[in-house]
């Protein structure tokens, strides 16, 4: 056993070595330097380093410390100021090293790294050796570092501070609050184990014990190396053992994946296929991160070709051709293809100079015999049409629902004493797919988006025309036009939305987000008193006044009983002279607890106002001075508005009792 330790050790250093190689070719220069000085600001608590605390009670240093040549010339770049000898100085030294591992996980070092992947780290620390005041400092040097990683480098560094003895038994915070919490965190531990790469300090125990060892067998070997010197018992930490997930946690988590589906499904539809494929498979299929741990340990060609990420797709694959659903593998593909983010042609099947992810990506477009034509479609998803975007979003958006459907189906189906699901978290899910994808008088649509930022514009120009009955309606277009073009070209391709209501297709367009503060607006000169300043300003206040919410953080206990309106916000005279002070129109649109966003046009402005004041009597804010976080009035800029939104806070304020001012 010793002498198979000794070369699971020394196989997975190797290993750990060709992920790290991974990782630095396929990261920016930036994102490298910063990854390359992280440790060195772990281990010391310098002034003039990010990550100083004026406290000589931090907690610092990392276990096993060594300060490589490509560090230091990392550090000099960034710190070109610093002298050179500060990296021999005695401080470097920790006597009493708080972190014991320091680990990479997730798409870093994978196939699917991507020039803005996120750095989420992994310190693993023993807690208790410290009291509350130093663990608080601990998080403070953390949360410094990594701001200084995003400010100064646009690099995005996450360090997730975790407590050995909590991750050996897979509690992980957050994750075990909920009914479904324990296959999450078995989940997580997972693809902790699969995609982590050692940067520095103790090596995981899990890493080196043979693949599938149960618990008690984990136990033993355990104590084996902690009793031979021969492979070094000070350089291995316990983070627990995994190796085997029920059935019913892995249909648990799936049915909680759809929670993340709704707001980002583009990230969640290989998760959820990688969960059909353990869930479907027959007999107790075994872990991904110990299949990859095989192939490891197998023969040197595996340790240089094991991929996280593509062992999990290829998990992916083998379950859906095996049952047939060509129509599902297709969709798959490409979305593999677009999360890999290369764009490759069939000319570079021969050429031998492709770097490891571009090798893996062409042989699988080998093996799925895609022309030219798909590819350059593919390479180009960016500049697809509004409606070819959605379509792809459409088709995400359905994979994820049936499966739901069929996941559910087949939780009914099952014994009740194995099921993990309670029917309140059964209640809570099936409420948060009921707000995105019911359809309901006045409220405004979820649009069906693969992406987060795959709608989001560059440009938009809003347009007015006539119809035939000579009424007003409003044009959204991508880019940039003028009224000429507009009239003179068939621009339907890059027609957005087209609606009777301005208000309503603003707010349909920041809520879908279409576009965002940095997106430049237009407007072609039209036959109302809105000008270009009026759509600005109401875009602005509307993303300053809602939260960027998303589906899957609303509460639980709002989710379980009725609908409330949470935020208020009215328009008056949008459309109006700006020289009126007396309201003219009125309309308003209200965001409710379950998410849900709706329109309401007034024919009646007096009603709005009136609807208005109903609404801040039925909300509970026990502080009348926190209504403005609830309530907002909107009036446009011009002569009488400051004596329009006097009056309208008056007869509020009648209705009501005394409010503060609800506009800014």
């Amino acid at each position: 056993m010793l002498e198979t330790l000794l070369k699971n050790k020394n196989t997975f250093l190797e290993y750990n070595k060709y992920r790290l190689k991974k990782a630095f070719v396929l990261s920016p220069k930036k994102a490298a330097l910063v990854f390359r000085a992280l440790p060195f600001l772990l281990q010391v608590n310098f002034k003039g380093f990010p990550g100083y605390i004026d406290d000589p009670d931090t907690p610092r240093g990392i276990k096993l410390f060594r300060l490589s040549q490509k560090s230091r010339q990392a550090l000099q770049t960034l710190f070109p100021g610093i002298p050179p000898n500060i990296y021999d100085d005695p401080g470097v030294r920790a006597k009493k090293a708080f972190i014991h591992s320091f680990l990479l996980m997730g798409s870093i070092g994978t196939i699917a790294q991507a020039d803005k992947s996120d750095f989420d780290f992994w310190v693993c620390v023993q807690e208790d050796l410290k009291n509350p005041a130093q663990t608080e400092l601990f998080c403070q040097k953390l949360r410094l570092i990594e701001e200084w990683a995003e400010k100064e480098h646009e690099v995005e560094v996450h360090f997730f501070s975790m407590d050995i003895r909590k991750v050996q038994e897979s509690n992980f915070g957050e994750s075990d609050k909920e009914s479904a919490g324990s296959s999450q965190a078995k989940l997580l531990k997972e693809e902790f184990y699969r995609t982590m790469i050692l940067v520095m300090g103790k090596i995981p125990i899990w890493w080196i014990i043979p693949p599938g060892v149960d618990d008690q067998e984990y136990q033993k070997l355990k104590s084996f190396i902690a009793s031979h010197e021969e492979l070094g018992k000070n350089n291995f930490t316990d983070l627990g053992n995994l190796y085997q997930i029920s059935y019913e946690e892995f249909f648990g988590a799936a049915l909680w994946q759809m929670n993340k589906a709704m707001d980002s499904p583009f990230k969640s539809v290989l998760k959820m296929g990688m969960l059909e494929g353990y869930i479907g498979t027959e007999g107790n299929p075994a872990l991904l991160c110990t299949e990859l741990k095989r192939k490891v340990f197998l023969t040197e060609k595996g340790r240089a070709t094991a991929d996280p990420y593509r062992t999990m797709f290829n998990h992916i694959l083998r379950y859906y051709k095996s049952i047939g659903n060509e129509e599902v593998l297709d969709l798959l593909c490409k979305c593999f293809y677009i999360k890999i983010n290369v764009k490759a042609n069939l000319e570079m099947l021969d050429d031998k100079s492709l770097n490891f992810k571009e090798k893996a990506l062409i042989n699988y477009i080998n093996r799925w015999e895609w022309e030219q034509d798909t590819l350059d479609d593919l390479n180009n998803y960016k500049d697809w049409n509004f409606n070819k975007v959605l379509k792809l979003g459409g088709e995400v958006h359905s994979y994820m629902v049936k499966t739901y459907q069929s996941l559910a189906d087949r939780l009914k189906e099952g014994p009740s004493e194995k099921q993990i699901i309670t029917e309140s978290d059964l209640t809570i899910l099936g409420r948060k797919l009921f707000t995105f994808y019911s359809k309901k008088p006045n409220k405004i649509e979820n649009l069906r988006k693969a992406f987060d930022d795959g709608l989001i514009q560059d440009d938009l120009t809003f347009h007015a025309s006539y119809d035939k009955s000579r009424r007003i309606v409003w044009s959204l277009y991508r880019g940039q036009f003028a009224r000429a073009t507009i009239d003179e070209q068939d621009l339907n391709h890059k027609l957005i939305k087209k609606h009777s209501d301005l208000i309503y297709t603003i707010i349909w367009m920041v809520y879908n987000k279409i576009c965002d503060l940095k997106t430049h607006l237009y407007l072609t000169p039209n036959p109302t008193e809105v000008v270009l300043a009026d759509i600005q300003r109401l875009v602005k206040e509307i993303y300053e006044f809602f939260p960027d919410f998303k589906i899957s953080t609303l509460k639980n206990q709002d989710l379980l009983s009725s609908a409330k309106k949470k935020k208020v916000y009215m328009l008056l005279n949008f459309f109006s002279e700006r020289t009126k002070s007396e309201i003219e129109s009125a309309s308003m649109f209200y965001l409710t607890t379950w998410g849900e966003l709706f329109f309401e046009s007034f024919d009646e402005p007096k009603a709005g106002v009136e609807k208005f004041c109903e609404y801040i009597k039925e909300h509970h804010a026990k502080d009348v001075t926190k209504l403005p976080s609830y309530f907002r009035v909107f009036v446009p800029k011009g002569q009488q508005s400051e004596k329009l939104s006097r009056n309208v806070h008056s007869s509020i304020s009648k209705k009501t009792g005394p409010v503060p001012r609800f506009d800014k």
